[in-house]
C-alpha cells in the first residue's frame, strides 16, 4: 500500500489548545475569550516558550519556530481549504486573514 495520509493534528501548550492543521486545510487555531487573533497566541507563545514546548496530540515537541513554519506553509498553500469560508457559523477570519473557531474541535 501507499503512504498514509494523516487527517489533522493537533497541536497545544500545556493544556491549551492552540489549534489544528488537517490535510488540505489551513490551520484553524482555537479561539478564546483572551486569544481572538495569530497575534495574540504568537503573543502568548513566545511569552510561554521558556516554560514548555508546543506538542502535537503525539507528545512530538517543536519548537516555536517550527511551529510557525508549519502555520505559514499552510497558510501560504493556495490549494488549502479556508475554514472560514466553508463554516462561517463557526468561524472567523482574524485581521491577517488566519483562520479561528470559537467552538470545541479536535
Amino acid at each position: 500500500m501507499g503512504d498514509k495520509i494523516k487527517m489533522g493534528t493537533n497541536y497545544y501548550m500545556k493544556d491549551n489548545h492552540i489549534g489544528k492543521l488537517s490535510h488540505r486545510w489551513k490551520f484553524t487555531f482555537h479561539a478564546t475569550d483572551n486569544i481572538r487573533s495569530y497575534k495574540d497566541w504568537l503573543q502568548f507563545l513566545l511569552k510561554n516558550d521558556n516554560a514548555t514546548r508546543i506538542h502535537n496530540e503525539n507528545g512530538n515537541k517543536i519548537t516555536l519556530e517550527q511551529f510557525k513554519k508549519i502555520v505559514a506553509d499552510a497558510q501560504l498553500d493556495d490549494n488549502n481549504c479556508d475554514h472560514s469560508r466553508m463554516f462561517p457559523c463557526q468561524s472567523y477570519l482574524d485581521d491577517e486573514g488566519y483562520n479561528f473557531s470559537d467552538y470545541e474541535f479536535s
